[in-house]
C-alpha cells in the first residue's frame, strides 16, 4: 500500500530499535543494530513494522517528537 519504498539505513546506534522518520510524503527507516540481532522472519518483521509506520503516516510525528525532545538535531537527520 505504499506509493514509494522508503530507504533503509543501518545506524548501529541502538541495539534493538528501529524508527521511521521523515514526512507524510517521504520517509526513511533507520535500524540500529537490528540486522546483527535479528535474522530471517524476525528481521522481516522489524522491517515490515517500520514500513507500516511509514504507511500510517507516523514518520512525521516521530520526527517532530525526536526534534522536540532533543534526541536528534536537524543536521543529523537531514544531512
Amino acid at each position: 500500500g505504499l506509493t514509494y519504498l522508503p530507504e533503509i539505513y543501518i545506524s548501529g546506534d541502538e541495539m534493538w530499535n528501529g524508527k521511521t522518520l521523515g514526512s507524510d510524503s517521504r520517509s526513511f527507516v533507520c535500524l540500529g543494530r537490528v540486522p546483527l540481532n535479528f535474522k530471517g522472519d524476525d528481521l522481516l518483521f522489524m522491517i515490515a513494522r517500520e514500513m507500516g509506520h511509514a504507511r500510517a503516516g507516523h514518520a512525521l510525528w516521530r520526527t517532530v517528537s525526536e526534534f522536540a525532545s532533543g534526541k536528534q538535531a536537524q543536521r543529523t537527520i537531514m544531512g
